[in-house]
């Protein structure tokens, strides 16, 4: 066994090993302007729990955090409860995500379409998720791009 003064670097390290792993919660606009300034890929997937069509790209955003581990940040927002972010990204409908690099904003996406997601975080993230997109499965809402 470690000894007692090693054991809280382990389980934080833990803890930031499976934050990277999985999709965020965030609850305020503090904790996600925390994340952005990190200088991260930040997405943001603002969703509500009565969206169907959000539950079906949690999984493909779980997929996502998985092959790519480092230097990229998943977020879930819950549309409904936090209004200043909904506010400051204009967000209309769900699910609707928001894509940051460097903190700055550089995209957008509206609509529930697993194939434009996929392909917008292989542009951010410079092709890695290239296996990712063949997997992704377009739920059927139109997407805007912005």
């Amino acid at each position: 066994r470690a000894p007692l003064r090693t054991r809280p670097l382990c389980i934080r390290a833990l803890r930031l090993a499976s934050q990277n792993m999985s999709l965020v919660n965030v609850a305020s606009a503090v904790d996600f302007d925390a994340h952005v300034s990190t200088g991260d890929v930040v997405t943001t997937h603002f969703w509500a729990d009565w969206c169907e069509p959000c539950a079906a790209l949690d999984q493909l955003l779980m997929q996502f955090a998985r092959s790519h581990p480092g230097g990229a940040r998943f977020l879930k927002v819950e549309a409904e409860n936090v209004d200043d972010l909904v506010t400051r990204f204009n967000v209309d409908a769900v699910p609707f995500f928001t894509f940051h690099k460097h903190g700055k904003l550089v995209g957008s996406l509206e609509g529930a379409d697993g194939e434009a997601l996929a392909e917008k975080l292989n542009d951010l993230l410079g092709g890695s998720l290239s296996g990712v997109i063949s997997a992704a499965a377009a739920p059927a809402a139109p997407a805007a791009s912005a």
